[in-house]
């Protein structure tokens, strides 16, 4: 049987391990299948990405979906079924297993939710007679291991980040995150976790990208692993994403032992505001995160990038001001103020009307409104984030931002005005 897994992804420099995954169930399910792996970009031109997979006859054509490709997926199997009219077409991911939209694709494709590793036999039996009924659950329960064999590293993977997960969950609830949505964090052994690691790491990616959602959420597990990481040696960057307020004082002496370059943090601050931070079920000792980050700052070692989330409930322009400067004030190398995303599936997009949240109606589902800030407040808000995108992150102004830093007591302020420059001269069209 001749199945395409296929990724729009969105750049060339990132990869879809759900690909991966996928394969591994069907190689062991379905022995002798002719599996083939293509990723491509958001940004392709439409008509030759078509055309590619189409090519070859394949049997079965699979995607992973998500918020930033679903309408690029659904555009596809719509001309699939007209170019190959009797192929099944298989989608999976969050966004087939949260946001429902069945109803959206043609009548060829299969839905597939939850993980790949919990299917039911008859997915795979229904597979092969070219039976496919229109929806299969699969149990969360599974296991799973690294996808990725050493020809990857030379194909699909060769000059993109890599992704890899030791665990999955995540022992908070954010309202705002799909990992509200399943509770509870199931950890990998750390034997099985070296040992795969350090097949990636003798390939040498630029990136690996550890997509556990608290990576940090058990410090001795945490601190194991980033001592075998640092340990391997090589140019690897590694990026993980972590809770400020969990670090201890010994994995904070041991990132200061690191060289530069070999870490890199993405921290959820999403709001300073109290209120906010409650309503979204969000629990932080902001003091230990101002010192946690202001001591990780200090080192400029480990690249920073730091998330603050507009439009929360409760977060009113003024209130996220203050988020905003206390942002600034911490220093990271890149601060990003993304929309809030109302997912189908998570606690707030079914509390949306208790805080007066209005959101764009089709993915990625971003918020336009609240009931504590005007579309217009919110718009302002919106292009003083680009602003600090393209002068604060770009890291071409160093010098002055310093100097804002160490004399300006409203650094927002200044952003503000700068944004204010900026669109009267056209500098965001």
């Amino acid at each position: 049987m001749r199945i395409k897994l296929v990724a729009l992804n969105c750049r060339y420099t990132h990869s879809c391990a759900a690909l991966f995954y996928v394969r591994q169930e069907l190689a062991a399910r379905l022995g002798g299948a002719g599996i083939v792996l293509r990723q491509y970009a958001l940004n392709d031109p439409y008509h030759p990405t078509l055309l590619r997979i189409a090519e070859g006859q394949p049997e079965a054509i699979f995607f992973s979906v998500y918020l930033w490709n679903d309408e690029y997926v659904r555009r596809l199997t719509h001309d699939l079924r007209k170019l190959l009219p009797g192929v099944p077409v298989v989608l999976g991911g969050p966004q087939i297993t949260y946001g429902g939209h069945g109803e959206d694709f043609p009548e060829n494709c299969t839905l597939v939710r939850g993980e790949v590793e919990g299917l039911p036999p008859a997915f795979y039996h229904d597979l092969q007679a070219g039976c496919l009924g229109r929806e299969y659950a699969a149990d969360p329960a599974a296991e799973f291991r690294s996808p990725y064999r050493d020809e990857d590293f030379a194909g699909e993977l060769r000059s993109r980040q890599v992704y890899y997960e030791s665990t999955r969950g995540c022992p908070f609830a954010c309202g705002y995150c799909l990992s509200a949505a399943t509770r509870g964090v199931r950890t990998r052994g750390l034997p099985e976790v070296k040992e795969e690691l350090a097949a990636i790491l003798r390939h040498q990616p630029k990136t690996l990208r550890f997509v556990d959602r608290t990576f940090n959420a058990h410090p001795g597990r945490t601190l194991d692993l980033w001592r075998f990481l640092a340990a391997q040696g090589g140019e690897t960057a590694c990026h993980f994403e972590i809770a400020p307020e969990l670090f201890t004082e010994e994995m904070l002496d041991f990132l200061a032992t690191l060289p530069p370059d070999r870490f890199q943090f993405e921290v959820g601050l999403q709001s300073t505001h109290p209120a906010t931070l409650a309503a979204v079920s969000r629990s932080m000792d902001l003091a230990r995160v101002r010192a946690n980050l202001a001591r990780l700052a200090a080192l400029d070692t480990i690249h920073l990038h730091l998330d603050l989330i507009l439009g929360l409930p409760l977060e009113t322009p003024e209130t996220f001001r203050r988020s905003v400067n206390e942002a600034l004030a911490l220093a990271p190398h890149h601060i990003q103020m993304g929309l809030l995303k109302l997912l189908p599936g998570t606690p707030l997009t079914a509390a949306a009307g208790e805080y007066g949240l209005v959101a764009r109606e089709r993915p990625p589902y971003e918020v336009l409104a609240t009931g504590t800030m005007t579309a217009e407040a919110l718009a302002r808000l919106y292009w003083i984030g680009e602003c600090i995108e393209s002068f604060w992150n770009s890291r071409f102004f160093r010098a002055v931002l310093a100097y804002l830093r160490r004399t300006e007591p409203d650094p927002f302020g200044f952003f503000e005005e700068l944004t204010g420059v900026c669109r009267r001269h056209g500098f965001f069209e």
